[in-house]
């Protein structure tokens, strides 16, 4: 009897001492446990514009069915088009990209066209907007700042600025521009506005507008006349006909 109760007492103290270990589950993230069987994307169906967003929805077929997994985007010409960790596209400039999509192994890609920004400006006489609706006559009175469009395809604007004077003297700067014109802008430089002063340009369409900015570089210390550092903004005239501004030169 007593032999029993020293083996009951030796297992008591045994079980009382021995310590119990909970062995954790493994943590195993979707991403890791998903397999992914497909992945397709949808292009946009038109071009873009600069500065245009379009935002991609992969589609993922996972096993299991519906499983998150972590997607990667990259694009082959930043310049045309960039895209974020999100797959939100954003265009750049005129050309072609390809947006490669990657998730587990499976990978797919889409175009990205990036058309130029079209605009449509006519020849003519643009001024600017006080003088609008004021005959020719009396813009050459008053004195202004003029262009003459006289083409403008491919993108190249060409034609003839002029800074008029106001009468009686009617001093004239004027220059010849030749521009290539990209997402709306433009930028030139001239040697000489008919007094021996050079600088540089640039000109803007905004809308039905131009708007035109000079900034003078060099100074002729003998010209009577310039173009001079200013910002102007011209509109299409209405007087349907050109300024015979040569009329004037030399008065």
């Amino acid at each position: 009897m007593k032999l029993i109760k020293l083996i009951l007492l030796v297992s008591v103290l045994t079980f009382s001492s021995t310590t119990l270990v909970t062995i954790p589950n493994p943590v195993v993230y979707a991403d890791q446990a998903a397999k992914v069987i497909s992945i397709s994307v949808a292009s946009p169906s038109n071009a873009l514009k600069p500065k245009q967003i379009f935002q991609l929805k992969p589609d993922v077929v996972t096993s299991p069915k519906g499983t998150n997994v972590k997607i990667t985007y990259s694009s082959t010409n930043t310049k045309v088009a960039t895209v974020n960790a999100s797959g939100l596209v954003m265009a750049v400039n005129p050309g072609k990209a390809i947006i490669y999509i990657s998730s587990g192994g499976k990978s797919t890609y889409a175009v990205i066209n990036v058309a130029s920004t079209t605009v449509s400006l006519s020849k003519g006489l643009w001024v600017e907007k006080k003088d609008i609706n004021k005959s020719e006559e009396q813009l050459l009175l008053d004195g202004a700042i003029y262009f003459e469009l006289k083409s403008f395809k491919n993108n190249v604007l060409t034609g003839h600025i002029f800074s008029i004077s106001a009468s009686p003297s009617n001093r004239i700067a004027d220059i010849e521009i030749k521009i290539e014109i990209k997402n709306g802008k433009g930028s030139f430089s001239y040697k000489d506005d008919g007094w021996g002063n050079s600088g540089n340009g640039t000109v803007e369409i905004k809308g039905n507008a131009l708007l035109f900015g000079f900034k003078e570089t060099k100074s002729d210390s003998s010209a009577m006349w310039n173009l001079g550092s200013i910002s102007v903004t011209l509109y299409k005239s209405n007087s349907g006909s050109n300024v015979g501004v040569k009329a004037f030169e030399g008065q």
